[in-house]
């Protein structure tokens, strides 16, 4: 459904999360934003794709300390605002 080479960076991209400690190491820097009045963080797949995701934690989690972070939670892939998955 995504296709092979968006397919191999979303692979790419979860092995990344789940081999970091902290979100903050995931070596692909996301770009920062809110849905639903939460942060959520968009991981770059590709050319115009983005992974989706939420930080997860107790507490507050805001721009400042959303690299300091265990979880994450997967919302989905969108491409140019088109829900992929």
């Amino acid at each position: 459904m995504l296709g092979d080479s968006l397919a191999r960076s979303f692979r790419s991209l979860v092995a990344d999360m789940r081999n970091a400690i902290l979100l903050g190491e995931v070596p692909e820097v996301p770009v920062l934003g809110q849905a639903d009045g939460k942060l959520v963080l968009n991981y770059p797949l590709g050319d115009s794709a983005v992974l989706v995701a939420e930080p997860i934690g107790t507490g507050v989690i805001d721009r400042s300390n959303w690299g300091d972070v265990h979880r994450v939670k997967l919302l989905r892939i969108l491409d140019k605002e088109k829900v992929l998955a």
